[in-house]
């Protein structure tokens, strides 16, 4: 029989907190589309406020405004709140490919995900394709389109949408291995 691990966030007491001065800072927590789900996003977590990638295809909700239910039943998708003409495009400035650019999104507030995060509201940004070179004088690239859920519903759209347009090296180097990076012989 497998044993099924199960997530829990990392505790820290507060007063190891304490005694670090961040008693009132935020953690933004980054999540690639494998980590937008049910168990994240449902985990209780401590001033932590996440932001993940979230697929096109997702069905999303508003909340039911009359009684009786929680739910809307009019559903909607990532995808179709980028073809809605309804719905203006914002612009925040951000560094991406070596210069300042500016990063047009739409911004969607009290966003509810049935399936993954239950009750909790949520808001969703929706990035436009970014175009940056990476010569000055070369082909114009574009970032594809992007589909952001967030559990943060104060902080400003550009502080949460910068840190999903760096490009963060995840791989590992291990200096001391001896089997690493090392020729054979």
């Amino acid at each position: 029989m497998v044993a099924r691990r199960r997530f829990a966030p990392a505790r820290i007491t507060p007063a190891a907190r304490a005694d670090w001065g961040h008693q009132t800072r935020l953690l933004l927590g980054l999540g690639d589309g494998s980590y937008c789900n049910r168990i994240v996003f449902r985990a209780a977590w401590d001033r932590v406020a996440l932001v993940c990638r979230c697929r096109k295809d997702l069905r999303l909700c508003f909340r039911h405004e009359g009684k009786g239910r929680f739910y809307a039943e009019k559903t909607f998708t990532p995808e179709e709140i980028y073809a809605d003409t309804s719905i203006p495009w914002r612009e925040a400035r951000i560094h991406h490919g070596g210069k300042r650019r500016v990063a047009r999104y739409k911004e969607v507030r009290g966003v509810l995900w049935r399936g993954g995060a239950g009750r909790q509201s949520l808001r969703l940004l929706v990035v436009a394709p970014t175009p940056y070179r990476k010569l000055k004088h070369g082909r114009t690239d574009h970032r594809p389109r992007a589909f952001r859920l967030t559990t943060d519903e104060t902080t400003p759209a550009k502080q949460l949408l910068q840190p999903m347009h760096l490009k963060i090296d995840t791989g590992m180097r291990c200096d001391g291995c001896a089997d690493h990076d090392q020729p054979s012989g």
